[in-house]
């Protein structure tokens, strides 16, 4: 008398497969969505400034003007020289700039 040993027979999941397939999808509709269509074009419509905007470059300016205006002139300079007492003073010097 023999002995058969056979392996057990594996039942195919239908949700296994129902769901690695919906998986695959979502990701085949992403990749062509990113890749292959092409995105509308968005319609930007100018503004009653724009033609004010559009000026600034026809317009000539003087740089000797600029410097002796008055409103030029008035202007202070905010930023102090790094002394040795203060925090920007303290620690090492920079090296790489030449003294």
């Amino acid at each position: 008398m023999a002995i058969i040993i056979e392996e057990e027979k594996k039942r195919s999941n239908i949700f296994a497969f129902l769901g690695w397939f919906v998986v695959i999808a979502i990701i085949a509709v992403a990749i062509y969505y990113i890749f292959f269509i092409e995105p509308p074009s968005a319609t930007i419509l100018p503004t009653g400034t724009l033609q004010q905007v559009s000026a600034l470059p026809v317009a000539s300016i003087n740089p000797q003007d600029v410097i002796n205006s008055q409103g030029f002139q008035s202007l202070q300079p905010y930023i102090a020289e790094p002394s040795s007492t203060s925090p920007a003073g303290l620690g090492r010097s920079n090296p790489f700039i030449a003294p």
